[in-house]
């Protein structure tokens, strides 16, 4: 099985199988390494349509395809398909970033698109990290054989490694490492589709993230040289055609707004919620029971710590929030603590 797959890839990246755009019918099937890296790669849930594979996955099968290929993705940990790639004469590979180490490897192709990394703390046991003046003494995790490019991967000092992002980020929020780089899109769907309830832990460190470009790569051999020249010579076609973008920042998830979703209630003594401007002059609006928002702003009271039990002072304090329904749906509010109950993730 091996023998049949090496050979078939030898005879594609030597240029013996079909190179020019073709026929549907007539494409050669062509296995690309892969691995699940939601939301630019996923599993197929439509093979024929292409439905579901993710944005990167799109972008690799219509290049292949207009090289006359049917992409046949193989899902194998990222170390294992660079390692693959390294040592074979014949496979391919995606995406990857683009480092001074892996130059000296491997064949990359022209960027595919570009994503924004980010290096992620658990603000439940770091009130804030704000830059590599921070970093003393904390520990760093990384995925086996992942790189988030050169800038972001010269401040990881000797980080825990592991074999999935999932075991990073629960590591992360088990207090196990203290930072995280990561992909920003990747990391908020993590977030939301496997520890929704502690989204709003993770944060961001400000001061430190970079924009970097992820590529096809290919073995470092006069036949991996000329795959990589048709492979560009069909993306830039594609490109040109506008059937195909080399930047995802704007159309991927991104870095979710993390904020407080909330239920408004009346409270004892006050059975009327009412939610002020602030202008001038102030308005002032009766807001139903049930009534939801979105928290834009927690008041001082509230966030801090109080030198007594007596805080009724912090529960008529007004933080302030947009709503999200009802007949006063988005306005911006302030509206008095009590009245604020927040919703459950799940």
């Amino acid at each position: 099985m091996r023998a049949t797959f090496s050979l078939l890839l030898a005879l594609i990246l030597a240029g013996v199988l079909p190179a020019s755009p073709v026929r549907a019918a007539e494409t050669t099937s062509l296995p690309v390494l892969t691995d699940i890296w939601p939301p630019y790669v996923m599993e197929p849930h439509n093979t024929m349509s292409g439905s579901g594979l993710g944005s990167a996955a799109r972008i690799v099968r219509l290049v292949l395809h207009d090289m006359g290929y049917t992409a046949d993705f193989q899902y194998f940990d990222f170390a294992y398909s660079f390692d693959r790639v390294l040592h074979s004469d014949s496979a391919v590979s995606f995406p990857y970033f683009r480092t001074p180490t892996r130059e000296t490897q491997v064949l990359f192709s022209d960027p595919l698109f570009e994503v924004r990394n980010r290096l992620y703390y658990n603000r439940q046991y770091h009130e804030s990290v704000n830059g590599p003046a921070n970093f003393s003494g904390l520990r760093f995790g990384q995925v086996a054989g992942y790189s988030y490019g050169a800038e972001m991967d010269a401040v990881l000092v000797e980080p825990v490694i592991f074999s999935s992002e999932q075991e990073a980020m629960r590591a992360l929020l088990n207090n196990d490492i203290d930072l995280l780089p990561m992909t920003d899109s990747v990391a908020m769907a993590l977030l939301q589709d496997v520890f929704p309830d502690q989204l709003e832990l993770v944060r961001s460190v400000a001061a430190l993230d970079s924009v970097s470009s992820l590529h096809l790569i290919a073995p470092a051999t006069e036949q991996g040289t000329q795959f990589i020249e048709r492979f560009n010579a069909s993306h830039k076609r594609l490109l040109q055609a506008g059937i195909v973008s080399d930047v995802d920042l704007e159309n991927s998830p991104g870095q979710a707004q993390q904020t407080d979703v909330v239920e408004l209630v009346v409270a004892e003594g006050y059975p009327v919620i009412v939610g002020n401007t602030r202008t001038d002059p102030p308005q002032h609006f009766a807001i139903p029971q049930g009534t939801r928002a979105m928290v834009l702003r927690w008041s001082d009271l509230i966030r801090e710590a109080s030198s007594s039990e007596q805080i009724y002072r912090t529960m008529t304090d007004e933080s302030q929030v947009v709503v999200l329904n009802g007949p006063h749906v988005g306005k911006e509010l302030y509206i008095k603590n009590m009245h604020l109950q927040i919703v459950p993730t799940r």
